[in-house]
């Protein structure tokens, strides 16, 4: 078998693909598959679409919480700040910290999963200075070394600070818990959810008198996800606003409302048997006397006693009292089938 073309197959070749001479055939498959995309089910990578403005509320509200929180904690005047909110993949973003990082892992009870809270190297040794004497008024030498105990404990308290304003911050759109689980110093030994996994980056920026450092929360998108409702609306009150002109619509609306009211004059028991049998001239017997009141029913309800007659020459019923309580209980047991 001659697998060599001739020249002729080669010219014949060559023109077809310069006049683009392309079977019919091959273009329908090509438009049929051109709105096919593969997707991996092993990629863990979620689409995120939309802001979250709720988010953001949150968070200036946190800021504002620990701004005072921390200026009292410190003597000294402090200033917070959100400065931004990024989505980012978690692989990609723990990347990039630093060799030692202040890392502080928390759970957000009820909802699922793990988040961190980052505290910078410039808050750290910047605490440090102002509540051993320092004034805060020179450079902060960040060096790469691991935090002394001395330095843990003080960051500690300021994580602890942070996640109680947390908590308040949250109360308004859904109460959510904050327990500190444990701290961290190499990112790459967090491990709470994938590397492709949508990762919620809250940057805060706090102003220590000259000295700016940074405090970073980050939540995973998947912990959020079941409040995605909550927090992709565009405005959260943090009490309940009333509209008088409304409430006072809806209560003429609801009074307005037409309401079925009966008037039971004798009520009685008998089984299909006897009802069966029943003939012009028997006699039921009931469970009232002649003389008893008459029980009124609101939809179905019984609700008042009352006196049967007649007024201006209609059927009419005049309302002596409200049923008590117990006869209600023994009214409800009579009335069973």
């Amino acid at each position: 078998m001659n697998d060599v073309l001739t020249q002729d197959e080669i010219n014949s070749l060559i023109k077809g693909l310069s006049e683009t001479d392309i079977e019919e055939g091959l273009i329908e498959v090509d438009n049929q598959r051109k709105n096919i995309r593969k997707y991996d089910l092993s990629n863990q990578e979620r689409i995120v679409r939309g802001r979250m403005p709720t988010i953001e509320l949150i968070h200036d509200r946190f800021a504002r919480q620990y701004r005072s929180t921390l200026s009292k904690f410190l003597g000294r005047t402090c200033f917070a700040n959100v400065v931004g909110i990024e989505l980012v993949k978690f692989g990609a973003f723990m990347k990039k910290l630093p060799l030692p990082s202040s890392i502080h892992i928390f759970r957000m009870p009820p909802l699922p999963g793990y988040a961190f809270l980052i505290a910078s190297a410039q808050l750290i040794f910047g605490v440090v200075e102002v509540l051993f004497g320092g004034n805060s008024s020179g450079k902060i030498k960040v060096e790469g070394r691991e935090y002394t105990a001395i330095e843990n404990r003080l960051v500690g308290k300021l994580v602890m600070l942070a996640l109680d304003n947390l908590r308040d911050a949250w109360a308004p759109v859904q109460p959510v818990d904050f327990i500190y689980v444990r701290s961290e110093f190499n990112p790459l030994a967090i491990a709470i959810v994938p590397p492709t996994e949508a990762l919620i980056v809250v940057n805060v920026e706090i102003e220590l008198e000259q000295e700016m450092a940074s405090l970073q929360i980050c939540i995973p998108y998947s912990t959020i996800d079941p409040l995605k409702h909550k927090l992709t609306t565009s405005f959260q009150s943090t009490r309940l606003e009333v509209d008088d002109s409304l409430k006072e619509r809806i209560k003429t609306i609801i009074l307005e409302a037409p309401a079925e009211v009966r008037v039971q004059v004798g009520y009685g028991r008998i089984n299909l048997t006897k009802l069966l049998e029943l003939k012009v001239g028997d006699v039921i017997q009931l469970k009232n006397a002649p003389n008893d009141e008459a029980v009124v029913f609101i939809e179905d309800k019984p609700k008042f006693y009352a006196i049967s007659g007649q007024y201006r020459g209609f059927k009419a019923a005049k309302i002596t009292r409200q049923i008590p309580e117990h006869d209600l209980v023994k009214l409800r047991n009579d009335l069973e089938v």
